[in-house]
């Protein structure tokens, strides 16, 4: 991956009303590991929901479609996407998770 996000030629092309993980990762220039973990512990920090069915996790295509042209996101690096990410996060997000992690190994919060 070279850290941009992909045409979405290939969702607009397809028929199905849902896409798998692996497509949907591909249209937005990521692992599909990556947004299957993220569709299952943050599916409030994705652009559209996702639809978990067991393992299964999918998501609509016009959503997705709809969603990455809202945003704009076909020239958007990693680190843009990340700082948007970490914008759109509540307040003091960053700090409760560091203060739960030194919790949770018995240590103090930095």
């Amino acid at each position: 991956m070279d850290g941009t996000y992909r045409d979405i030629a290939e969702l607009e092309a397809m028929e199905e009303n849902m896409v798998s993980c692996a497509v949907a990762a591909r249209a937005l220039g990521m692992s599909d590991q990556a947004l299957r973990t993220a569709a299952r512990q943050r599916p409030d920090l994705l652009l559209v929901r996702p639809h978990i069915y067991g393992s299964r996790v999918t998501f609509a295509r016009n959503e997705l479609i709809g969603a990455i042209k809202a945003a704009n996101l076909q020239r958007v690096t990693d680190k843009e996407l990340f700082a948007e990410l970490l914008r759109r996060a509540p307040a003091g997000l960053l700090q409760q998770e560091l203060t739960r992690r030194a919790a949770e190994e018995g240590g103090k919060a930095r």
